[in-house]
């Protein structure tokens, strides 16, 4: 598998220790335990004895494990990939933007990714989406770069530098294309993000000071030609860490895996192998998704005898092999997104089902559970992959409200109408379409997202005629277009975010070292400039 991420005239990638908590205020702690807020700040107030704080600490440890899911819950944050373990991409507490008042979005403010700074330092642009949490906005650069921002005005509170790559044996170098997870560290109970660098490493960086906690290494990114490269973004669940990584332009190919990380230390506990020893390909591009017990991948393509061109189920404590489904294609239509998990009343009981888009233009419904029973349903939601018209990279959406799944794609008829892409709302049992609605701006493939309130955002890549491309807000109940955010001259790969009240939105600007990241919000509740 090979990402369509363009700039300039080139496809990118084508070619193919613990800090102790010393003290903690008594007022801070209940908060945690009513609101399941994690920032931990010193104060002023009185402090509890050492002694108890570690008595605390040791209680909270699970409940910090599900500080990502609680936090979000509570507060309309964003804090990971598809905002959730399972890749709902649904909010439910966002409800600031709604269908009528979503043509009134106007920018709050943006930041414009600062260019290179560094010799073979890759251009200015920003593929990874956001992540908010706690008044701060976290992205990573095609740079190298990445950045916390104040949510509410937008400045750099601070930057670090995690590494990128320079052309060798692909078109051009990247830097951070994942996006950053963020959670506590179950032992110390502080804010951490966790990210995957342009160079090949895991990171754990203090979500406050930017400071480097952990460095692990994941991949070799090569010295002499581009080999492998962090694609994906970490899944966190149980005080493990699971990242996997893929070939940058699979020009080589490389074996490719799954592992999984101590969360506190980073230490490497486990590798799931895509495919033997002395094979190459069946890359991890994806992101796990998770329900605690066990993880779900999507492979790329490889050699035959593993697990290539495969949706896989695994055991979440020790990486151990269940089941899986073989996608019958070859050359490079393998799987384009990560899967997201839903579900489904099958013959009168609820059944888990997970689902992927795939590069052949067909997404595939499965019980998650059985998956060697291949698809329940398929669609064909766009066309066979093509750098002219994009191809099927979306992860669906799922509402578990109005138990609804909304797929996205490329190129696809509705009506005997053309459009280059589309966004489709699905039965989840039998994939019955709802509604369809055709998008003229270009294919939507980065992922789409869903609030609270019924709102809908899906950026296009049109690489054909970049004048078109832009943001498509869409009615969930009934597919109607509300209102569109140009996007002249950018295209959207990364998944548009709803946060507070805000829906931020990062762009790549592929005729000039660019990128942006605009906080759109709707203008009655912009803050009024004094």
């Amino acid at each position: 598998m090979a990402l369509l991420l363009l700039h300039g005239s080139s496809f990118l990638g084508q070619q193919r220790k613990p800090r102790r908590i010393q003290h903690i205020p008594e007022y801070i702690l209940t908060l945690i335990i009513r609101n399941g807020t994690i920032a931990l700040t010193k104060s002023k107030n009185h402090l509890m004895k050492a002694s108890l704080h570690h008595i605390i600490i040791a209680v909270l440890t699970t409940a910090f494990a599900a500080t990502i899911a609680t936090s979000a819950a509570q507060n309309s944050d964003w804090p990971g990939y598809l905002f959730d373990n399972g890749h709902s991409s649904h909010n439910a507490l966002a409800t600031a933007i709604t269908p009528s008042n979503a043509s009134t979005l106007v920018e709050d403010w943006s930041f414009v990714d600062p260019g290179p700074t560094m010799q073979g330092q890759p251009a200015a642009s920003l593929y990874s989406s956001p992540t908010v949490f706690n008044g701060v906005v976290y992205i990573g650069s095609n740079t190298g770069n990445f950045y916390a921002l104040d949510e509410a005005t937008g400045a750099v509170l601070w930057h670090q530098l995690l590494g990128f790559t320079t052309p060798l044996s692909c078109g051009s170098g990247h830097g951070v294309a994942g996006t950053a997870t963020l959670a506590t560290d179950p032992v110390s109970g502080t804010l951490t993000v966790y990210v995957g660098g342009g160079d090949g490493y895991l990171y754990a960086l203090d979500a406050a000071t930017g400071n480097i906690v952990f460095r692990q290494f994941v991949t070799d990114v090569g010295t002499t030609r581009n080999t492998g490269f962090i694609w994906g973004s970490p899944t966190i669940v149980n005080g493990r860490i699971y990242l996997g990584f893929a070939s940058q332009c699979d020009n080589p190919l490389v074996r490719s895996a799954l592992e999984a990380f101590d969360q506190h230390t980073g230490t490497l506990v486990k590798t799931f192998w895509t495919l033997p020893r002395g094979s190459t390909g069946a890359g991890v591009w994806s992101t796990a998704a998770t329900d605690g017990t066990s993880l779900w991948i999507t492979t790329g393509n490889g050699d035959p005898g593993g697990h290539s061109f495969a949706i896989i189920k695994l055991k979440a404590s020790n990486l151990r092999f269940q089941t899986e489904w073989i996608n019958p294609v070859s050359d490079d239509l393998d799987w384009g997104s990560s899967p997201t998990l839903f579900e489904a009343r099958l013959n009168n009981r609820n059944t888990k089902m997970v689902g992927a888009n795939g590069k052949d233009g067909i997404f595939h419904a499965l019980d998650a559970n059985n998956l060697q029973n291949g698809p329940v349903w398929s669609f064909q939601v766009g066309t066979t992959e093509d750098f002219s018209i994009g191809t099927d990279l979306a992860a669906p959406i799922w509402d578990s409200t109005s138990r609804k799944l909304f797929v996205a794609g490329n190129q696809t008829t509705i009506n005997a109408t053309v459009f280059r892409g589309s966004v489709r709302a699905f039965n989840p049992a039998n994939g019955n379409v709802i509604w369809e609605t055709g998008l003229t701006g270009g294919p939507v493939m980065g992922s789409p997202t869903l609030n609270g309130a019924g709102v809908l955002a899906a950026g296009t890549y049109n690489i054909s005629n970049i004048t078109l491309n832009a943001v498509y807000l869409l009615n969930a109940a009934n597919g109607n277009i509300l209102t569109t955010i140009p996007e002249t001259n950018n295209i959207v790969f990364a998944q548009p975010v709803f946060a507070g009240n805000h829906l931020f939105v990062a762009t790549a600007a592929p005729l000039a070292s660019q990128g942006k990241l605009t906080a759109f919000i709707p203008s009655a509740l912009k803050p009024s400039k004094k």
